[in-house]
């Protein structure tokens, strides 16, 4: 007989469950630098509405850093949307030259 016993399922949907907000921040900034490469002035996918919403409404310090870590990896001169509401509505961040 064998005495292999199945490993529980429960401990990976709880670590999946603990990293995927997680994931879903850091993946903000690398969403803004593949937008601000491909078309001038388009949008943020609206899945992250509710990042773009604590940015502008949430405290200063909270948006000072999404927007900082949006701008880390845009090329100068470079725009991107990031929508603050389910309908899309947003504001534009552009990185001005590196030497400004």
């Amino acid at each position: 007989m064998s005495d292999d016993r199945k490993t529980p399922l429960w401990p990976w949907i709880m670590a999946l469950l603990m990293w995927l907000p997680v994931l879903y921040v850091l993946s903000f900034g690398p969403a803004c630098w593949i937008v601000s490469r491909t078309k001038p002035r388009y949008f943020v996918p609206l899945i992250y509405f509710p990042i773009g919403r604590l940015a502008l409404d949430g405290p200063q310090s909270i948006g000072s850093a999404i927007y900082k870590y949006a701008l880390v990896g845009m090329p100068s001169h470079s725009q991107v949307g990031i929508p603050a509401s389910f309908s899309g509505a947003g504001s534009f961040l552009m990185k001005p030259d590196d030497d400004e």
